[in-house]
C-alpha cells in the first residue's frame, strides 16, 4: 500500500493498495479487523471503528484506493503506530 498526497496543499491523501498482490485490499481489511480487536474496550476502539467504516464505504474498486482527509489519515496512522508498539513492547516483554 502507497499513501500518496493529493493536491497541492496535502488535505487529502490517497491510500493506494498495490494491484501486483492478489486481494491486497481484502488482507489489509482482514489485519485492520485484527488491529480493532486488539483494541476492543481501549479509548482507541472507535476512532479503529470509524477508519474502518471509511475505508470499506469509500474504496474505489477501479482505483483499488481509498481516499482519507489529513485528520483521517492521522488517526489510521496513530492507530497503526499505536497496535505496533503496544505489540512490539508485550513481545519483548514476554521474552524477558
Amino acid at each position: 500500500m502507497n499513501i500518496i498526497p493529493i493536491g497541492n496543499e496535502n488535505k487529502l491523501f490517497c491510500l493506494q493498495f498495490n494491484n501486483s498482490f492478489k486481494n491486497d485490499y481484502d488482507n489489509f481489511i482482514t489485519v485492520f479487523e485484527k488491529i480493532i480487536n486488539y483494541f476492543n474496550g481501549t479509548d482507541l476502539e472507535d476512532s479503529a471503528k470509524k477508519i474502518l467504516l471509511i475505508i470499506i464505504s469509500d474504496y474505489d474498486k477501479e482505483d483499488n484506493s481509498v481516499i482519507l482527509t489529513t485528520e483521517e489519515l492521522t488517526d489510521f496512522m496513530n492507530l497503526i503506530f499505536n497496535y505496533l508498539n503496544k505489540s512490539y513492547t508485550n513481545y519483548n516483554t514476554d521474552m524477558i
